[in-house]
């Protein structure tokens, strides 16, 4: 019961940050969609590693993941738009392989999918075996896989490793 209400409380944070708004309306019909959602998806929530997350002793980890990640969208999304706007900056797409020493499928998702939510990067393939993940990035800076690494997720993989390991 403890988890249920915990992932319906996180769920219900989640939709008043997507809807940014308290009118009564939205907020009744929010509450009504996240327990809907939390009365077929708590048990995953509770079996699994995902249930490090709800933990209310992991929030203040899953909070500061969300605002680093979202520092990083907002430079990645200035850095797009700033060589998009101007055609003279250096462009060098290509896929790089980077190495992903991470703990978990857990780990390994939240990482590859918020390198895909920052702008001029996306994953291609994630290789668990030689812990290698593909990324496609829209400027090159380095082919050296431990370099690519920090620079394409470095910002991830410590929020990943704290809460799934």
């Amino acid at each position: 019961m403890k988890n249920f209400v915990a992932v319906w409380f996180f769920s219900m944070i989640f939709w008043l940050l997507f809807t940014w708004s308290l009118d009564l309306q939205e907020v009744l019909f929010g509450l009504v969609l996240t327990f809907l959602v939390t009365v077929f998806t708590h048990d995953l929530w509770s079996e699994t590693k995902l249930a490090r997350v709800v933990n209310p002793l992991n929030w203040p980890v899953v909070i500061a993941y969300f605002l680093v990640l979202l520092w990083e969208m907002i430079k990645a999304n200035v850095d797009l738009a700033w060589r998009t706007l101007h055609p003279k900056l250096p462009i060098y797409p290509g896929i790089v392989e980077v190495e992903a020493d991470l703990p978990s499928d857990e780990a390994y998702t939240l990482v590859a999918n918020s390198i895909t939510l920052t702008p001029g990067t996306i994953s291609v393939d994630v290789d668990k075996e030689n812990k290698r993940m593909f990324i496609h990035w829209v400027h090159v800076d380095t082919e050296d896989p431990k370099e690519a690494a920090k620079t394409i997720y470095g910002f991830a993989a410590p929020f990943a490793r704290r809460l799934f390991s």
